[in-house]
C-alpha cells in the first residue's frame, strides 16, 4: 500500500504540536488550516483554526500530517511507546459535529469511533486510545492494526455533521474522508500519550533518582595537598 518511511519520521513520547507560532506542517486541500495568534486552551498564544463551507472545494473539514510535512506524527508508534493521542478542540460551529482521527499504514486505514464535539464554543480535551481503532473496510493493506501502528504514514483529523466517513480511492490508495459540512473547529496541543507502563517506569526512575540524591551521605571534602 505504501513505501517504507524515511528515517526522518520521528514519532516519540515527546511529540507535541502546540501551535505557538505556526500550523506546524498540518495540511488540508484547497482550504488549509491557518494559525491564529489568539488564546488557546490554556490562555497562551496560538492555536490552529480550520473551517469548511460545505459546498466549494473547501467543503470538507479535513486536515492531515504526512510525509510532505515535518513527519513528526509518522513512524513506529509501538516502538516509541505511544498508546494514545490527546488534543484540545473548540467547536465554534454552534451545532455538534462528529470528529474522527485516522491512521494510515501498511495495515490499511484505522479510524476512531466518532467523537462528538459539542457546538458550545468551549475548549475540551479528548484522548484517543490507539488500541480502540477500527479497520476501515476497503482501505487496503493487511487489515492488522499492529502493521499500521508500526509504520504510520499519514494521520488525519476529520469532522462533519453526518454519522460517518467515506473512502476516496485515488491511484489505488484509499483515503478516509468526511462528508461536506459547514464547520469551524479550532485545534490546540496535539500530544503523544505514553503507555501506562512506560509512564509509571519513567516516574519511578525520576523519583528514585530524587530520593537517592536526597538521602545520599555527605562526604567530607578531600584535603588539598
Amino acid at each position: 500500500m505504501l513505501s517504507v518511511l524515511p528515517v526522518s519520521a520521528v514519532i516519540s513520547l515527546s511529540s507535541i504540536d502546540t501551535f505557538a507560532v505556526n500550523v506546524e506542517n498540518w495540511e488540508a486541500g484547497d482550504r488549509p488550516p491557518t494559525w491564529n495568534s489568539g488564546s488557546g486552551f490554556d490562555g497562551s498564544s496560538g492555536y490552529l483554526f480550520h473551517d469548511s463551507d460545505g459546498s466549494s472545494s473547501g467543503g470538507k473539514w479535513l486536515m492531515w500530517n504526512d510525509s510532505t510535512g515535518s513527519q513528526d506524527w509518522l513512524g513506529d508508534y509501538t516502538a516509541a511507546g505511544v498508546s494514545a493521542i490527546s488534543f484540545w478542540a473548540n467547536n465554534q460551529t454552534g451545532a455538534d459535529r462528529n470528529f474522527w482521527i485516522s491512521f494510515e499504514g501498511p495495515g490499511g486505514d484505522f479510524v476512531t469511533e466518532a467523537i462528538v464535539l459539542p457546538g458550545n464554543g468551549q475548549w475540551t480535551q479528548y484522548t484517543v486510545d490507539l488500541s480502540s481503532l477500527s479497520y476501515f473496510s476497503g482501505s487496503g493493506g493487511t487489515g492488522n492494526l499492529s502493521d499500521t501502528l508500526g509504520n504510520v504514514s499519514r494521520v488525519a483529523m476529520l469532522a462533519d455533521d453526518s454519522s460517518g466517513v467515506g473512502l476516496n480511492i485515488n491511484n489505488n490508495l484509499g483515503i478516509v474522508r468526511p462528508g461536506t459540512s459547514v464547520s469551524e473547529i479550532w485545534i490546540d496541543n496535539i500530544e503523544a500519550v505514553p503507555e501506562p507502563a512506560t509512564y509509571v517506569l519513567f516516574m519511578g526512575m525520576s523519583m528514585l533518582g530524587y530520593m537517592l540524591k536526597r538521602h545520599s551521605p555527605k562526604r567530607s571534602p578531600k584535603p588539598v595537598i
